[in-house]
């Protein structure tokens, strides 16, 4: 997550990472090429027409304008880089107003977005959530909205995290340090699911973290070598 070049074709994203060991340390460097190809063409296509109806982007003959303000360039690219990195950053999953209305009345019985918030408040903050912020409500209350909970395909429904399932487990019997940095905390988010899932020890440090307990973290990690991830943000 720290350096992607993207291009369009058609309908495909691609992006082009170098992964490399950032031990510390740094012995037995790793270095390797990888071609990533989100083959999500609904994805990347669908935050294209998104796009297009705020800004025009797209004219009557499919030809793309390159017109716009700096701010929707910014835009554009945020969603475009989201979908590189994992479909479950954007909506591509919850879309039934009906299914929504539902999660949005047991997320208000619950106050789950606070006690003073009232019904249009949260289906307005429903519907501006990702897949993600969704499917993570209906893990803190599996009894109301259980059936809602994405499955373990959807989640890993993700070139780079299919890729770091594979290569995480050969890093670590390698005895290689994994440090994995992202700017957004939802990605670590995801990728703690995946730590889990595969059973690999880790720690985590972004912006919530308390600053006392920073350098602790740091140490802990220095110190263990039983714990051979960390997710930094």
């Amino acid at each position: 997550d720290q350096i992607i070049n993207m291009k369009i074709v058609g309908s495909k994203v691609k992006t082009y990472k170098q992964v490399i060991d950032l031990s510390s340390p740094i012995s037995n460097e790793l270095t390797s090429s990888t071609t990533l190809i989100v083959e999500e063409s609904n994805v990347s296509s669908n935050v294209i027409e998104t796009s297009s109806t705020e800004v025009d982007l797209i004219n009557e003959d499919n030809d793309i304008i390159p017109e716009l303000t700096s701010n929707e360039a910014k835009h554009l690219f945020t969603e475009l880089r989201k979908a590189a990195n994992h479909p479950l950053l954007l909506r591509v999953r919850y879309n039934d107003p009906i299914v929504l209305d539902y999660i949005a009345q047991v997320t208000l019985s619950y106050d789950f977005y606070g006690s003073n918030c009232k019904y249009d408040q949260v289906r307005n903050e429903i519907e501006n959530s990702s897949d993600f912020d969704i499917h993570s409500i209906c893990l803190t209350y599996p009894d109301s909205l259980g059936k809602y909970i994405l499955s373990d395909d959807v989640l890993y429904d993700s070139p780079k995290m299919q890729l770091l399932k594979d290569l995480l487990p050969k890093l670590v019997e390698e005895n290689h340090r994994i440090l994995i940095f992202s700017q957004w905390t939802r990605i670590l988010d995801l990728l703690t699911v995946l730590c889990e899932d595969i059973d690999m020890e880790y720690l985590r440090l972004d912006g919530s973290t308390p600053v006392k307990e920073r350098q602790d973290y740091i140490d802990q990690y220095n110190k263990d070598p039983r714990i051979p991830i960390f997710l930094l943000s």
